[in-house]
């Protein structure tokens, strides 16, 4: 980077290339954590699809107690999975690739969701705070 910085001078002044790195990090963090959300929620669906309700509860609806512990438990058994893959936690989910193509793709798409909320956002409020403190300077 630093051997194309006379380049990078002239094309953007030094205190808008901070701007841009500061808000670039804001968003893909962004993009991560909903990202990484969204993975576990399309886990924990690939999990409920695989169970038999109707076994459970028969044809009586569950009630919202129910649901929500069903959620707790079958998010339990995701982030075991998310951490065996760091290999902190053992899973019987590691090498189920069924329920990682799922995962995956609820990662992908919750990364690109927000980005495209977040972003303009984001270029927005870079571009009047470059504007605020090139008015102060």
């Amino acid at each position: 980077m630093y051997k194309f910085q006379h380049i990078y001078d002239k094309i953007a002044p030094k205190q808008w290339q901070k701007l841009a790195l500061a808000y670039t990090g804001n968003t893909v963090a962004r993009g991560l954590a909903s990202a990484m959300s969204e993975g576990a929620e399309e886990g924990v669906q690939y999990l409920n699809s695989k169970e038999d309700f109707a076994k459970k509860y028969g044809w009586n609806a569950p009630s919202i107690g129910d649901i929500i512990a069903n959620d707790f438990i079958q998010g339990s058994r995701v982030a075991k999975a998310y951490l065996s893959v760091l290999g902190l936690a053992d899973s019987e989910l590691k090498d189920d690739k069924e329920f990682w193509s799922n995962v995956k793709g609820g990662f992908s798409m919750g990364f690109m969701n927000p980005m495209g909320m977040v972003l303009p956002g984001n270029i927005r409020g870079a571009y009047r705070q470059y504007k605020a403190n090139d008015f102060i300077t």
